[in-house]
């Protein structure tokens, strides 16, 4: 292949000329995804250009045939590349084309690979999840903690901010901020949307038995809450993630089941003494053991201990 170079000079490139038909196809893909959104109306216009060099991530795709034991396209990179693993080599583990992707000054190799033995690896476990704001959820199994959607609530926070700085601007047109504000508020719907889904994915590739307790936006809204915390829990929509875990536990064969909560914030999870005064604190410390743990760890664990007693009385 030859290249012109910024001084007008012809250089002649090793280049492979399967990287060459992937490139090709990718821009004609491009090229055909843009020609139906124009023709269903998605878009008015759009453009042919050349890549640009300061294209922050730049990836090109490799095929088997160019992977060796320990290095790629050999002939050309030479001893640039090396896999310096004892345990893996690329020629057996790289099953099809690979993607060598460039992101500033560090380089990734991507390649597909079976996880299906790995998710079910636990897949006889039984979880108990204790929901919330913050964090979204906390999960209690025989062999640890899961504690998921940890910053959920510090980022619909932020941007519940700016909503309501928009709001109180002066000198807008309330049509303008009502467009602004929706379109803000969608995105925070589609953020929630997209992790409920992972996170029910998550729990039922992995986990048999879920037990979830049974709080609602509602019983959120009716208590006396800080008004903001009650905002991010009406984004959160708990109910919904509730749904979608049982919907995709019936697929996959999982034993969903809600539990009552009532006092499992309060009842000490290794010997069930009740403390009314817990109030808003994070840690729950007993009176009468002394364990001190994570609030919500508590009563995700409680949640479990329910759950499991009900499941084997059936």
């Amino acid at each position: 292949m030859t290249i012109t170079d910024k001084n007008g000079k012809i250089k002649n490139v090793k280049v492979d000329r399967h990287l060459l038909d992937y490139a090709i196809n990718d821009a004609l893909n491009r090229y055909r995804s843009c020609q139906t959104n124009l023709k269903n109306g998605n878009i008015k216009h759009f453009r042919l250009r050349y890549l640009k060099l300061t294209k922050p991530n730049k990836i090109i795709k490799i095929e088997k045939l160019a992977f060796r034991e320990n290095t790629f396209y050999q002939s050309v990179l030479g001893d640039t590349v090396k896999c310096l693993s004892k345990n893996f080599n690329y020629s057996e583990n790289i099953k099809g084309v690979a993607i060598l992707t460039k992101r500033k000054n560090d380089y990734y190799l991507l390649s597909k690979h079976n996880k299906g033995l790995k998710l079910n690896k636990y897949k006889d476990e039984t979880i108990g999840i204790d929901l919330g704001t913050n964090p979204m959820a906390t999960g209690y199994t025989d062999l640890g903690v899961v504690v998921i959607g940890k910053n959920m609530s510090k980022q619909i926070g932020k941007k519940i901010k700016t909503i309501d700085k928009i709001n109180n601007l002066k000198g807008f047109l309330s049509e303008k901020k009502l467009r602004i504000t929706n379109k803000k508020y969608k995105r925070i719907r589609d953020m929630v949307n997209d992790m409920q889904w992972k996170v029910a994915n998550y729990l039922t590739k992995n986990y048999k038995n879920i037990f979830i307790g049974n709080l609602s936006t509602k019983k959120m809204g009716e208590g006396k809450i800080d008004k903001r915390v009650k905002r991010i829990g009406n984004l959160l929509s708990i109910c919904r993630l509730k749904q979608k875990i049982k919907y995709k536990g019936e697929q996959r064969g999982c034993k969903y089941k809600e539990i009552d909560e009532a006092y499992t914030t309060q009842v000490c999870g290794k010997c069930s003494y009740q403390k009314k005064t817990i109030g808003s604190n994070k840690t729950y410390k007993c009176d009468s053991c002394k364990i001190t743990m994570n609030r919500d760890l508590n009563s995700a664990r409680i949640i479990t201990m329910l759950g499991t007693q009900k499941t084997n009385k059936k």
